[in-house]
């Protein structure tokens, strides 16, 4: 048996935002809007859509400041200004999430968590969510996560220095609002860095063990998306076409791997990425081209057929050579956009080797890789970035 995971409602399009209010008119009594650092609030995006959902009637509170690596304390701290909201307004109440991954994720698991005795730490240390929670929507302002389409929140468990997915399908969206308009001021570096984890989840998403018949065209699409608009968006920035592409992207390759799970990369990429404070989608980028080295065997066939759909090799090639071509052009666009070729850029030391395989062992995104993965095997990825 398989289930697949589908939004309930998405509006895409340059302006789609405006559309927002009248969406939630007469659903809704209140909502609270999730938000994180301040250029939101800078921009006047965040002020207009107040006055936005405001002018339709509904009552509007704001939780912001959301951190770029979110504990499982900010949400339980949202979840406590939510059920506060909700004491005093009449009527359902939402929860609109506008940011990026990390707000989307404090957004659904706050929505979610919202009528469950389970705290989010409870969650996290394995508690399940057995209640339904309230509505979730989901305004993405980059192209990368996905999360305003999945049903997991990365979460950090500070006390353990741990970083790790909470699931729950009251974690899916009911609406999302794709807008390439708020992407279009994102600085180059974080649209390297989402825009490389994009890339990284349409192609381990096209390979997971789970893929099947549902799953692989999205991925697929999304990984043509990004490998065609992700430089074009990065070196223009205000590209309204190639920012729509990665957002379309983002959101495809998402409701994909929601599904199917991912691979060696994002079970290897979280405690990396917490040991040493670097972005999410950076990490990823790195280790991409090791990882798929070490599943060429297996991935070969998957690997040529995306080479051949963004034409790596301009003539006729066997399959090996337009897999290699593959990692070429992700080392390529790496390169091009400034990302480390190696983790000893951002920190990885020797001594840290054996930690960060063992912390890895336990992903599910580890165990959906196309290769088995070994202990040994994380220590020889790791290694090979020194």
């Amino acid at each position: 048996m398989f289930v697949m995971r589908y939004p309930s409602r998405v509006i895409s399009g340059p302006h789609s935002l405006s559309a927002l209010p009248m969406e939630l008119k007469g659903r809704f009594g209140g909502i609270l809007i999730v938000s994180g650092s301040a250029s939101l609030r800078r921009s006047g995006v965040l002020s207009r859509l107040e006055s936005g959902l405001r002018d339709v009637g509904l009552e509007v509170s704001v939780f912001e400041g959301v951190e770029r690596e979110p504990s499982v304390s900010t949400v339980d701290r949202c979840v406590q200004h939510l059920n506060e909201f909700r004491s005093q307004v009449k009527g359902p109440v939402g929860v609109l999430g506008i940011g990026g991954g990390s707000v989307l994720d404090v957004a659904k698991a706050a929505a979610g968590l919202a009528n469950d005795p389970a705290t989010a730490l409870d969650a996290f240390r394995g508690k399940s969510i057995t209640s339904k929670g309230v509505p979730f929507l989901a305004v993405p302002t980059t192209a990368g996560s996905g999360a305003e389409a999945t049903n997991n929140a990365v979460l950090i468990d500070t006390e353990r220095g741990v970083k790790a997915s909470i699931r729950s399908d009251s974690f899916i969206a009911e609406l999302i609002v794709l807008d390439p308009e708020l992407t279009l001021t994102v600085p180059k570096d974080v649209t390297a860095a989402s825009g490389m984890d994009s890339l990284t989840q349409a192609i381990e998403g096209y390979t997971s063990i789970h893929a099947n018949e549902f799953t692989r065209p999205l991925s697929r699409e999304a990984f043509r998306l990004v490998a065609r608009n992700l430089t074009r968006a990065y070196e223009v920035g205000d590209d309204i076409s190639a920012r729509d592409a990665l957002l379309k992207a983002s959101f495809l390759g998402a409701v994909a791997f929601g599904s199917c799970r991912l691979g060696a990369v994002h079970g290897i990429a979280h405690p990396v990425g917490v040991r040493y404070g670097a972005p999410h989608g950076v990490v990823c980028a790195i280790l991409l081209p090791h990882v798929m080295r070490f599943n060429m065997q297996e991935c070969l066939d998957d690997y040529a057929t995306l080479a051949q759909d963004v034409g790596t090799v301009k003539k006729k090639a066997s399959a090996k050579v337009l897999a290699a071509s593959l990692i070429g052009m992700v080392e390529q666009l790496n390169e091009s956009m400034g990302i480390p070729r190696k983790l000893k850029e951002i920190g990885l030391v020797e001594e840290d080797i054996e930690a960060i395989a063992e912390e890895s062992l336990p992903s599910g995104s580890l165990a959906a890789n196309r290769r088995k993965v070994q202990k040994e095997d994380v220590i020889t990825i790791l290694r090979a970035n020194l």
